[in-house]
């Protein structure tokens, strides 16, 4: 008999790491097999893992994971409500009207427009990317001109009122 080889049975703690002999020539074969106190598993060589971008797989939206988000920017807490972040959206309006905090409003609403794709695609469930992108394309045609008039009305609405302080005290 020539000499045998110990069993990795009864030897605690250690363990044995045998490779497959073609495991570099075969392009099929990436797994190498661990011995632990008799037990047989198999560990994937980091060749074999699947490279993640980050993006979740097939959902309907994640191509357009990392694009601006023109409605999440705008109507912000508007949107976070309508895409499941309620309170989010409810903290964002109380902070907007409070004055001299109000200021971080700003910063929120960027962040919503660079993160907001992956937002909507994380907390809803669309059917494909044309449903997404014209759910998106909604929030963008209201947000921008709503966007644009709300400051303009709140002008002239201030002008308006300093200017009747004004005539009521002279």
């Amino acid at each position: 008999m020539g000499q045998r080889e110990r069993s990795p049975v009864g030897m605690a703690g250690t363990a044995r790491l045998i490779v497959d002999p073609n495991f570099l020539s075969s392009p099929r074969s990436h797994n190498a097999t661990l011995y632990h106190a008799g037990a047989l598993s198999s560990v994937p060589s980091p060749r074999s893992r699947p490279v993640r971008s980050g993006k979740p797989p097939g959902k309907p939206g994640a191509r357009y994971i990392g694009q601006w988000n023109w409605g999440a920017f705008c109507l912000t807490p508007l949107w976070l409500a309508n895409h499941g972040c309620i309170w989010y959206g409810l903290l964002y309006f109380i902070v907007a009207c409070i004055p001299y905090l109000g200021i971080v409003a700003l910063p929120a609403a960027i962040y919503c427009g660079i993160k907001g794709s992956a937002i909507a695609v994380a907390r809803r469930s669309f059917v494909d990317d044309a449903q997404f992108v014209a759910v998106q394309n909604a929030w963008r045609n209201w947000g921008i001109p709503i966007a644009i008039v709300l400051p303009i009305v709140a002008f002239v609405y201030i002008v308006v009122t300093v200017d009747r302080m004004l005539l009521t005290t002279r």
